[in-house]
């Protein structure tokens, strides 16, 4: 019996130092592992705080942006409306004056002695936007391969014509043969009324032949800028 006795209480005091065996190494454990632990959730709270504040960033930068592209748009807006006016009020003093269509007629010479190049003809203008009658318009140009000048002659096909109200207006000439650079479509010039009698009969204008990206403009890229006189009636 007291041997029995005896390996109970060897037995009871291995099982109490295992217990305390395990729980020192569970201590240190705890011990080892709760720097790591604190560390880690430190970093998990400085990620944290970071994504945040990118995030708070991102929006401002955001709608920084969204501001900026409001101010844009708004000073686009504000340049068309200043665009649209301006283009309206330029529309609105053109159709405002005494002029027409039946303000220019009758037999009008046409001269251009301009950057070395002369040209002549004579016009007639029908009251009605309509150019019955033009004869060939005779140019004199320089002649670089002998050294002096030379005569070409620009046959007329059709015309007609516009009259502003405000004294200004446009001149479309078919000259020349088929291919050529003012067959199809029309020379197009445009001229102000420099002269008038009986109200508002025309008897003078300046013009020039308008520029164009597509082709050449005038004789050997001059400069045509034809002036037109009243000669006659009819």
């Amino acid at each position: 019996a007291m041997r029995r006795s005896n390996h109970k209480i060897i037995q009871l005091r291995n099982k109490t130092t295992k217990k305390q065996i395990i729980k020192m190494i569970y201590k240190q454990l705890l011990l080892a592992l709760a720097p790591i632990a604190a560390a880690t959730a430190a970093a998990a709270a400085e990620e944290s705080f970071n994504l945040h504040a990118a995030t708070d960033a991102d929006d401002a930068g955001a709608d920084a942006t969204k501001n900026t592209l409001r101010g844009v748009i708004s000073l686009a807006t504000d340049a068309d409306d200043e665009n649209s006016s301006s283009s309206s009020s330029s529309k609105s003093s053109s159709s405002t004056g005494p002029f027409s269509n039946a303000c220019l007629h009758g037999r009008f010479s046409y001269t251009n002695l301009i950057a070395d190049v002369a040209s002549v003809s004579v016009t007639v203008f029908d009251g009605n936007g309509g150019i019955s009658e033009m004869d060939n318009i005779e140019i004199n140009v320089p002649d670089p391969e002998n050294g002096g000048r030379s005569e070409v002659s620009l046959p007329f096909n059709s015309g007609s014509y516009e009259v502003y109200a405000n004294g200004r207006g446009a001149i479309r000439l078919s000259l020349g043969g088929p291919g050529g650079p003012y067959y199809n479509p029309p020379a197009l010039a445009e001229f102000v009324v420099t002269g008038t009698s009986d109200d508002c009969e025309i008897t003078s204008m300046d013009s020039f032949l308008s520029a164009s990206s597509e082709k050449d403009v005038g004789v050997a890229n001059q400069l045509v800028a034809p002036r037109f006189r009243k000669i006659a009636d009819f």
